[in-house]
């Protein structure tokens, strides 16, 4: 998105009346997209917000890897309630999870999962995702991928943009809570007031996808962020 938005940054405009009337003018320039909605926040407050052509902000849309910035709440909010920490070992929490020092795995913790530092590294393979074996529950599915995919470097030492690390912290949810993943999303979803957002049902217990599965709108979005 941002190659779109490039070629526009450097074209001339009367002084603006205010801090984001250049990003309208952008916006309205560019010919690439026709439909599109605009919302920004601080943490605090909706700093601004933009509608063009048919795409506004109560529309729902499959957000895919932006379901992280939803699904990480729930995690940080148990490390505020004391529920979790960060700098745990994995295998506080997970009894499946290498407890010999000698083993790289036992030095994983949820901060190097949140991260993406965990030490594996197979990216966007396809083959950590436990929505794509329904015939598995997400628990034990995330086992058996613990069991059979490669740690491909020391923890904390490589950043690799995979499913993986999101999937393990899910698993430690389900264990410290004694509640299903889906149930919890759900819960959450309620609890922010996100009436139109919704994560799909796959066949079978495998899913959802916590890293890519999130429908929501713009205006649900903000409430878990603090910005409604």
């Amino acid at each position: 998105m941002w190659r779109l938005f490039a070629p526009f940054a450097t074209v001339c405009f009367a002084a603006p009346a205010d801090h984001w009337e250049r990003v309208r003018q952008v916006l309205h320039l560019q010919p690439l997209i026709k439909d599109v909605a605009l919302l920004v926040g601080d943490g605090q407050h909706r700093l601004f917000h933009m509608e063009r052509g048919d795409m506004t902000l109560e529309k729902p849309l499959w957000v895919a890897s932006s379901s992280k910035m939803v699904f990480v709440v729930r995690a940080m909010q148990m490390v505020e309630q004391g529920l979790l920490k960060l700098h745990d070992p994995v295998n506080r929490y997970l009894p499946y999870w290498a407890q010999d020092s000698s083993d790289p795995r036992s030095q994983v913790t949820l901060f190097h999962l949140l991260s993406f530092q965990s030490g594996y590294t197979f990216g966007l393979t396809k083959v950590d995702s436990c929505w794509l074996k329904p015939w598995l529950n997400f628990s034990a599915c995330v086992e058996r991928l613990y069991d059979s995919l490669p740690l491909g470097a020391a923890p904390g030492t490589v950043w690799d943009y995979n499913e993986f690390h999101n999937q393990v912290v899910a698993a430690v949810l389900e264990k410290v809570t004694g509640t299903d993943i889906y149930t919890l999303l759900s819960e959450d979803l309620k609890s922010w007031n996100m009436t139109h957002s919704r994560y799909p049902h796959h066949f079978g217990p495998g899913g959802p996808d916590v890293s890519a599965d999130l429908v929501t709108t713009a205006v649900d979005y903000e409430q878990p962020h603090g910005l409604g």
